[in-house]
């Protein structure tokens, strides 16, 4: 598998979906290293950028919003950061979507 070609190779919003449709059906083996990936950067304490380039590995100078990092949370079963009323439409929705997935519950 490759980055689709006319579209910068990276990993963040425009790719979120995948894991959380595959956590969604049971199916978190297939993102097992997303999920990998973002348990190391929670445990060298370090931020969770917005995108990863998936051919440099080079990262967002920025870190990911609340939508994403709900998704972050829900997957490596941390805390489910709160998601502010004026948040917008789609991290509004990605972070209701990980509520659905919160494993610090289970």
């Amino acid at each position: 598998m490759s980055p689709a070609q006319n579209h910068e190779p990276r990993f963040g919003y425009d790719a979120i979906r995948v894991p959380l449709y595959a956590m969604m059906s049971g199916r978190d083996g297939l993102v097992r290293p997303v999920i990998e990936f973002w348990s190391g950067l929670i445990a060298a304490k370090r931020p969770i950028p917005a995108w990863v380039n998936v051919e440099t590995g080079a990262f967002a100078d920025y870190a990911a919003g609340p939508g994403l990092s709900a998704i972050v949370a829900a997957a490596t079963g941390t805390a489910l950061p709160r998601v502010r009323g004026d948040a917008d439409y789609y991290d509004a929705v990605l972070a209701m979507m990980a509520s659905g997935l919160d494993r610090t519950s289970r």
